[in-house]
């Protein structure tokens, strides 16, 4: 008896601890517009270019700013870190799902990322199996054009400071 007692104690102990290691533990973050973080000064036109670049597959929309030998800066990180995906996720799912959509977990939430500056991390979110927020047409900062083609905007996430 008492060693299924100590048996059991181990079992929660060990599933408390990988449940905390494996979620629980994420960076805090909060969504921005492109306009809300050009306004902050957190991006600059250049910043916005190279976002444009990446996510509209080139020069499209943009060809009177960007001549035809326009280079973006490179993604520094080519790819987000799962713990980095995992916390943008995090954040969309405290911000938008929570508890309104029981049937949703984090395995359903989707990030495509473009572009990283200044702790400002450029990302499209969706959620699978949910329509939300949907966007056609375009979207203008400071000159830039993001072309939407009924896909949901790029948000940017930042890191709140610890």
């Amino acid at each position: 008896m008492k060693k299924l007692f100590l048996g059991s104690i181990a079992t929660v102990l060990l599933a408390v601890f990988l449940c905390s290691c494996g979620g629980a533990s994420v960076y805090q973050g909060e969504f921005y517009t492109l306009q809300q973080t050009y306004d902050a000064g957190w991006l600059t036109q250049e910043d916005l270019k190279s976002i444009a670049y990446y996510h509209n597959g080139g020069r499209e929309g943009n060809e009177e700013i960007m001549g035809e030998d326009y280079q973006p800066q490179p993604k520094t990180p080519e790819v987000i870190d799962k713990f980095t995906e995992r916390s943008i996720k995090q954040t969309f799912y405290n911000k938008y799902v929570n508890d309104k959509y029981g049937s949703i977990t984090l395995n359903d939430i989707g990030v495509s990322y473009y572009w990283t500056c200044n702790n400002c991390i450029a990302v499209k979110i969706w959620c699978n199996g949910w329509g939300y927020g949907t966007m056609c047409g375009e979207e203008i900062v400071d000159g830039v054009k993001i072309i939407y083609n009924c896909v949901n905007e790029i948000k940017i996430w930042r890191k709140n400071k610890i």
